[in-house]
């Protein structure tokens, strides 16, 4: 098996971009993992995105002019990249030479690979790009070749707007896809995703077919830690859900990790192994060895934080829709607390116990640790974790002499403070059925009234 020629990670995520000392950090760990790519575009780098027409001015360029120093030093690849696709009329001349004048600003500042992203947007040609081009994809290859041909740079890559499974339809079948491959440079490689925009698992056959369809591999676009799109998750499990063989029908796997650069220590451990793995590849045993060598990072100023501690949280943030062992047995036994009356409860209840005062001490341990970007890193998804363990525990006891028909009450659930948010309302009217498919379960008190 080969090493694909991209390997590395994005950050492309929508929130607060990464500030400079964590790029320098995530750089040396690149360099130290042999991981030889960084494609900077933070969605909320509004000269990256909102504002890609106007050029970085003299401070902005000496700070990414020092990543891209860094990046050098570590010998990894800084990638920009530009997304105009919210508003680029793309059959005026003067915007290809805004995108080519902006692109030169990075490639003088030392950076020799760039990315052209039309990600995320409506895919609506105006009326007279539809009248010149017929299609966005003919649209885009023709902007794409243009810039690309104005620059001295090494390396392209490509983000297309149908860019996973899902949004493609039928991938074979997308002419929009076809058209890219044919138009687009020789040299541009293709960001993909997957069969979804969160792909649990990617496989061969189906990157096989989309080379067939682009007549050339992609690059993945690996949003399996992305959390952009739940503010209230983290994601510290392994690398998973790509067999080994992917990696021979791919040009690069490159990560777009937690928005929380601290939580991503185990995912970079687990992808770089991946990377370097020969024969099998237990995503299990590489997330065990990467806890350990993560728990000096989880020094406090009051009680200590273990490996069994680790492991608990972790387990219980770890992959989407997906929970560790360690969660998914204290979550199996709380289920049966919860169903079942409580003459047949057994060991269940002592172990659920001992699961969630582990997990609450936890979250009091880490409100003392050192690394205090690491605690805000993790602090919101634990905290809530916490509050709902200590109710369930309670429900639990209470459960035991309880009368049949009565509800539990406690201070903690008093309205509106407890699950009282317009989220958590919205989240209540659908109920998800086994086949995926979404029904409407109640209706709700309109926003500010009764249970709000």
């Amino acid at each position: 098996m080969s090493r694909p020629a991209w390997s590395g990670v994005i950050e492309g995520f929508y929130g607060r971009p990464w500030t400079q000392a964590q790029r320098f950090e995530l750089l040396d760990r690149l360099g130290a993992a042999g991981l030889n790519a960084y494609v900077y575009c933070p969605k909320d780098d509004l000269e990256h995105r909102a504002r890609w027409r106007d050029p970085y001015d003299d401070a902005a360029l000496e700070r990414l002019g020092r990543v891209v120093g860094r990046a050098a030093a570590r010998e990894v690849r800084f990638v920009y990249g530009i997304a105009p696709g919210l508003d680029v009329r793309y059959g005026e001349p003067d915007e290809v030479e805004r995108l080519a004048a902006k692109l030169r600003q990075l490639l003088d500042l030392g950076c020799r690979d760039v990315a052209i992203l039309f990600d995320d947007i409506r895919g609506e040609l105006a009326p007279a790009d539809r009248r010149r081009f017929g299609s966005l994809a003919a649209a885009q290859a023709h902007v794409t070749c243009e810039v690309w041909g104005r620059l001295d740079a090494e390396r392209l890559l490509f983000c297309p707007t149908e860019y996973c499974g899902n949004m493609a339809g039928d991938v074979a079948g997308s002419a929009y896809l076809r058209e890219l491959g044919r138009a687009l440079p020789a040299e541009a490689d293709v960001f993909w995703t997957g069969p979804d925009i969160v792909s649990e698992r990617i496989e061969p056959a189906g990157v096989q077919e989309l080379a067939e369809v682009l007549g050339r591999p992609p690059v993945i676009w690996d949003n399996l830690f992305a959390n952009d799109y739940d503010v209230r998750r983290v994601h510290l499990g392994p690398f998973a859900g790509r067999p080994l063989a992917l990696r021979d029908h791919v040009r690069g796997i490159l990560l777009n990790p937690n928005c929380e650069h601290p939580a991503n220590a185990v995912a970079l451990e687990t992808f770089a192994r991946y990377l370097a793995a020969e024969g099998e590849w237990d995503p299990r045993a590489a997330y065990l060895d990467a806890l350990r060598g993560w728990l000096p990072a989880w020094r406090t100023h009051g009680p200590a934080i273990d490996e069994d501690d680790l492991r608990a949280f972790g387990d219980c943030f770890y992959l989407p829709g997906q929970s560790g062992p360690d969660a998914a047995a204290w979550w199996a036994d709380l289920l049966h607390l919860l169903e079942q009356p409580p003459a047949a409860w057994g060991p269940a209840e002592e172990r659920f116990e001992a699961a969630a005062q582990r997990l609450t001490e936890f979250q009091e341990k880490v409100t003392a640790l050192a690394d205090r970007e690491l605690l805000h890193a993790v602090y919101r998804p634990l905290w809530e974790l916490k509050e709902e363990l200590l109710v369930l525990q309670d429900v639990v006891r209470w459960r035991r002499a309880a009368p049949a028909g009565a509800s539990y009450r406690d201070w903690r659930t008093r309205a509106p403070i407890y699950r009282g948010a317009l989220v958590t309302r919205l989240r209540g009217l659908l109920t998800r059925a086994p086949d995926g498919g979404l029904t409407v379960t109640r209706r709700a008190a309109a926003p500010g009234g009764e249970g709000s």
